[in-house]
């Protein structure tokens, strides 16, 4: 026979104990405020920096000369590099000459892929110094090509303006170009003064 206190002391442990167990039960509720900032840190870069500059070369020999105010990296099943403050790109001659420049408002690069989209107010200057302008470029560095699918004008050398209502695509260093179904051209003149 159990002694009276001890049953007693027994029911009590066991009444607490149940009640604990109902609270941890019932006190677990998702906080979409808690879920959301549990996400967003899940989200954050693996790497980020600012005013950054990487040199891309070959053979002792620069070769790619890239700039930008903010860089972040993310890895999820792609590595993203993301630039969201704008890039300026600039290619280098076998003698280490500038001889082509690439400049955009937000720039994000698929590694795997190996490739970078360019948007927001690209600009693309070669060798000759013809000029692109667009507002969404990809650029392939796996093909070495250069493309986009939306409107683009084209500044040549000579002061020849084309437009181009489908895209265009290019090597890489805009070296040689096409232009698809173009909506007008002109030859600009500057004032002789």
């Amino acid at each position: 026979m159990i002694p009276l206190l001890v049953k007693k002391q027994y029911i009590t442990f066991l009444c607490i104990a149940c009640t604990l167990c109902a609270a941890m039960l019932f006190s677990c509720v998702n906080n979409p405020k808690e879920i959301e900032k549990m996400s967003q840190e899940s989200e954050k870069p693996v790497v980020w920096g600012e005013n950054i500059e990487i040199i891309f070369s070959e053979n002792a020999s620069t070769k790619i000369q890239l700039i930008t105010p903010k860089m972040e990296k993310y890895v999820k099943d792609e590595i993203l590099t993301i630039m969201p403050d704008g890039i300026t790109v600039f290619f280098f001659d076998s003698l280490g000459n500038k001889n082509a420049m690439l400049e955009a408002g937000y720039a994000i690069e698929y590694q795997l892929k190996k490739i970078v989209e360019a948007k927001y107010d690209v600009v693309v200057i070669n060798e000759d110094n013809d000029t692109l302008n667009t507002e969404h470029l990809i650029w392939n560095r796996h093909t070495k090509k250069i493309y986009t699918n939306t409107y683009v004008k084209i500044t040549t050398h000579n002061n020849e303006v084309i437009h181009g209502e489908k895209g265009m695509v290019a090597d890489e260093r805009f070296t040689y170009w096409r232009i698809n179904k173009v909506r007008d051209a002109s030859l600009f003149f500057p004032d002789e003064n």
